[in-house]
């Protein structure tokens, strides 16, 4: 990879943006964009790269290669709360109408906000990265019944020391029949047609010691 058209960083929290220096270092970035404070040293960091920076805030919108990217949050304006208060939500929309909703963080207050203030425009998702790792303080079930995934994923590591996802979370996702994967399944390839269709690395290239 010799480029990259835009790194976009959802908020300062280390789990998030503390790969971003060895990425700047290693790879060309024609812009960063990000929900950072504006003291971060990231923003020096990118600049001293030659890349501009843009700090993204809800009503922010483009197209790229016939794909649609609409920033939902943070609002405009200074940052304000902890970082997972400024997690940036950002919906993609691909020429088919195919809709996948980025979360980052946030936590249920900005999910009671985003119902509010986006009402339908939440609705109909395909795909939803399931807001902070599937954190017992997210995924309210209003804000699970608004969106209507087909598909969720959970982003964790192995054994992570918080126990995510919260198990009466992932239960909320189960009782309405999502389809679901976790990043500590490995890679997934999720096809949505007449039916959906997890194509999980883990399994598909299962050695023969993992029982198959």
């Amino acid at each position: 990879m010799h480029a990259l058209d835009t790194l976009v960083i959802s908020h300062s929290d280390s789990d998030h943006a503390g790969s971003a220096p060895a990425v700047l270092d290693t790879v060309a970035e024609r812009q960063l964009l990000a929900s950072l404070p504006s003291g971060d040293a990231l923003w020096s960091n990118a600049r001293q790269h030659d890349a501009p920076t843009l700090r993204y805030a809800a009503g922010q919108c483009w197209r790229w290669d016939g794909v649609e990217f609409r920033m939902l949050w943070p609002e405009a304006g200074p940052l304000t709360g902890k970082p997972n208060h400024q997690s940036c939500v950002l919906k993609v929309t691909n020429a088919k109408g195919r809709v996948a909703l980025f979360t980052g963080d946030i936590e249920a207050d900005v999910e009671r906000t985003l119902i509010a203030r986006e009402g339908e425009a939440l609705h109909a998702d395909d795909v939803l990265i399931a807001p902070h790792h599937g954190s017992r303080t997210s995924s309210t079930e209003r804000f699970l019944d608004s969106v209507g995934p087909l598909a969720a994923v959970f982003q964790v590591c192995c054994r992570n020391r918080f126990h995510h996802p919260n198990a009466t979370v992932y239960a909320c996702y189960q009782m309405r029949d999502i389809a679901l994967t976790r990043s500590d399944d490995g890679a997934t390839r999720i096809d949505i047609g007449a039916e959906i269709v997890l194509e999980r690395y883990r399994e598909t290239h299962a050695r023969y010691w993992m029982g198959r």
